[in-house]
């Protein structure tokens, strides 16, 4: 008989069994994507030149800036433009001579003795003052009839001469109560000074008061002698310069214009 395959029973699964399931592997985690890449400047080269010029420029101008500020170079003189820009105070050092007084007093003894008649020299203490290159000496005669005042005075800022100065005040009655005239004014100098001047040689002008002038170039100096005649004080005054050649215009302040 033949085999009915319909027929043959198929063998079931027990009902308590449970049915096979397919396991799915685990997913691996997402790896980040990659950063884009950075995109390279294209004038990078270019800038950094650029900044080494630029730097290169401040440094050169800080340096002539401090140059001017200095006083070691002057840019507001190359570049007027430039006078805006600071610069440290200019210190002048002066350096003050320092005239020789005891020469000054020794060419005042030296003029004393040319010029003065021992009679109204004085061994006494005198009184003295010395102002830059001008150093002056004074004193009275016993009688106190007399006041002589010496003046002296170096170039400036040598120990070389330039004028000496000599004045006398004479309260001297027999003399001042004399009508002024050339003659006169010899007899009041060969009283008071060391000198022989002859009549003929002065000249004498009256204005406001009377006044005679002698004047004589000698060694290289001038000599200037004047005779004042004070109205109504009973007084004369005798002054004699001695100037260097070299400023003759000394006289105008060695005995002002009367």
């Amino acid at each position: 008989m033949p085999i009915q395959y319909d027929q043959i029973p198929v063998a079931q699964a027990p009902a308590s069994q449970t049915p096979v399931q397919q396991v799915t592997p685990p997913s691996q985690p997402q790896q980040p994507a990659p950063p884009p890449p950075h995109p390279v400047k294209k004038f990078l080269f270019a800038e950094i030149i650029l900044g080494e010029v630029v730097m290169g420029i401040i440094a050169v101008c800080l340096v002539f800036g401090l140059l001017n500020y200095f006083n070691i170079i002057s840019l507001d003189k190359a570049f007027p433009g430039l006078s805006f820009l600071p610069k440290q105070a200019k210190t002048t050092k002066t350096q003050t001579f320092s005239y020789d007084d005891s020469l000054a007093y020794d060419n005042l003894s030296k003029f004393d003795n040319e010029i003065l008649k021992p009679a109204y020299m004085t061994s006494q203490q005198k009184s003295t003052q010395e102002l830059s290159n001008i150093f002056t000496q004074s004193w009275n005669t016993t009688d106190q009839k007399v006041f002589v005042n010496q003046q002296f005075q170096f170039q400036p800022n040598t120990n070389k001469d330039q004028f000496y100065k000599l004045v006398i005040n004479s309260l001297d009655e027999s003399l001042s109560t004399a009508s002024p005239s050339p003659k006169q004014a010899s007899t009041i100098t060969a009283r008071y000074l060391a000198v022989t001047i002859n009549d003929a040689d002065w000249d004498c002008i009256t204005t406001s008061q009377t006044r005679c002038t002698y004047k004589v170039t000698e060694n290289g100096f001038l000599k200037d002698i004047r005779v004042f005649w004070i109205p109504g004080a009973n007084l004369i005054n005798v002054i004699a310069c001695k100037i260097s050649q070299d400023t003759p215009t000394l006289l105008q302040s060695c005995i002002p214009a009367k």
